[in-house]
């Protein structure tokens, strides 16, 4: 097997309107750049890119434009090409979220950085030996309401998913060219301040490859209902400080580094990839007395929620509403492990499920669940979560991704295309 990796850089200026934190934010400075980074695994015939974006995320048609363009540079079939963005809250508006428009010239100069980043890792490849390696962090807790509470809140009784795995890849001489690394937390960190930043994952990325001399990317896990638990005196989240985004990240980069330092490498020969559709289908439209019962107490976001509900409820007028949405899950094989991508912002129990049925199928071995991945679908929840009725922000937040509605039996759609996914992967192998 051979790998090469690249990088780009798409840091936007002072001024620039900040996405994921509210309508409005602007950036007064830069904290640490945004970057794509990429790496291609090459076998044979087989060819495959996983490329890493500090992003909120991407819409399906930024991946098409950003897998064509690669496609005629460098020539790796689309369905080859994984793209996984960080979800830093911290950078530029790259989707149609509550309301505000993607910056079109922020948009293309990330899509330009991701297919930068791969053209020149395909340019660069050299034999490479493969090893896995695990540690965790504890600064990951779950965000889900209290019983009887609204508004997230630290919930020690929920799942958190702390294991930090990762995958050194070595040249043959024993020197490390690069480190995957899969971990699970919101990056949510911020500094105190409305300035562009990576958050934790960006800041981790630069002290593992200062420390290891090597290139570093970020792979996310399924952390839709999870996030850093930086807390008041009270217990209840609160702004964090450069304090507490550098203590997370550093946290993150001892335990990479402490992993990939005592893993023995050796050579592998599998690799393939493989796509599979799966469309979501649309729940019935909320009415108004709904509406205003759930999403009263949004504050600031409740105006741009409304405005998307009405504008839902004129296109059921029309005859025009949207019965659901196509998208796809994505499996890569990379030697020892596979990876899924989900096209959202999955909880972390459909992860673990997704882990867990690969496993019991048989032929799986390590298994990263991968949210965040190419097209962003809002939030994946799981069953349990709707019929916990009105509290939870995480069931309720379709309208913020101009959704008209919340998505049904998401959980098991998504399940059954990573099994089918994975299991295709015998077909696609070369």
């Amino acid at each position: 097997m051979e790998a090469g990796v690249g990088s780009a850089d798409f840091t936007p200026g002072v001024g620039t309107l900040l996405q994921g934190h509210g309508d409005g934010v602007r950036a007064v400075g830069v904290l640490a750049p945004l970057e794509s980074r990429a790496i291609v695994f090459t076998h044979g015939r087989m060819r495959l890119a996983i490329v890493t974006l500090d992003a909120i995320g991407l819409d399906a048609a930024s991946v098409r434009r950003i897998r064509t363009a690669i496609f005629a540079r460098c020539g790796i079939e689309p369905d080859r090409v994984l793209i996984a963005a960080s979800h830093t809250h911290w950078g530029p508006a790259l989707l149609n979220f509550l309301g505000t428009p993607a910056d079109q010239p922020c948009l293309a100069a990330a899509e330009r950085a991701a297919v930068a980043a791969v053209v020149e890792a395909a340019q660069r490849t050299e034999s490479v030996r493969l090893a896995l390696g695990a540690a965790s962090a504890c600064f990951p807790i779950n965000r889900r309401p209290l019983p009887g509470h609204r508004n997230m809140e630290p919930n020690p009784s929920q799942i958190a998913d702390r294991r930090v795995r990762l995958l050194r890849v070595d040249r043959p001489d024993g020197t490390l060219l690069a480190v995957l690394f899969h971990f699970s937390c919101h990056p949510t960190t911020g500094c105190g301040a409305n300035v562009v930043s990576p958050d934790y994952p960006g800041l981790a990325r630069a002290q593992i490859e200062h420390e290891m001399c090597c290139r570093a990317l970020f792979i996310p896990g399924c952390f839709g209902n999870v996030r850093p638990a930086i807390v008041d005196d009270e217990g209840r989240f609160k702004s964090a400080s450069e304090a507490d985004l550098r203590h997370s990240a550093g946290q993150l980069a001892r335990a990479v580094c402490g992993a990939a330092e005592a893993l023995r490498t050796r050579g592998y020969d599998e690799l393939a990839a493989a796509t599979v559709p799966v469309r979501l289908e649309y729940a019935p439209l909320i009415d108004e007395a709904s509406l205003i019962e759930r999403y009263h107490h949004y504050g600031n976001s409740y105006s741009p929620i409304r405005r998307a509900w009405e504008n839902a409820r004129q296109c059921q007028e029309r005859g025009d509403l949207p019965t659901g949405v196509d998208s796809q899950v994505q499996a890569l094989r990379v030697g020892p492990m596979i990876l899924v991508g989900l096209p959202g912002e999955a909880v972390q129990e459909i992860g673990l499920e997704i882990e867990k049925r690969l496993w019991e199928s048989g032929g799986a071995r390590e298994v990263w669940a991968c949210g965040y991945c190419n097209d962003m679908l809002g939030y994946l929840v799981t069953e349990a979560q709707k019929r916990e009725g009105g509290c939870g922000y995480e069931q309720n937040a379709y309208f913020t991704y101009g959704r008209p509605a919340p998505f049904q039996h998401e959980q098991q759609r998504l399940v059954e295309a990573a099994v089918r996914a994975n299991a295709a992967l015998d077909q696609g192998e070369r």
